[in-house]
């Protein structure tokens, strides 16, 4: 018998956990064109059900570290 109990959770409970962890790291690997691109695939700036309607998109960095050029 192993250390770990077993746990019962949703299914919208995994898919969150699961693109906490794997969406964090990929999303943090793509280039500020590539996440301009998969936001307007996502239908946003398109879609009038969804954020930014209306909108193009050009993704800046927030924070002075987070700029690898530095």
């Amino acid at each position: 018998m192993g250390w770990k109990s077993t746990v019962e959770i949703s299914r919208d409970e995994v898919i969150e956990l699961i693109l906490l962890k794997v969406g964090v790291e990929v999303l943090n690997k793509m280039s500020n064109r590539d996440l301009e691109n998969m936001v307007e695939t996502l239908g946003f700036g398109d879609n009038i059900d969804l954020p930014y309607f209306g909108h193009n998109f050009y993704v800046v960095y927030n924070k002075e570290k987070d700029n690898p050029q530095d």
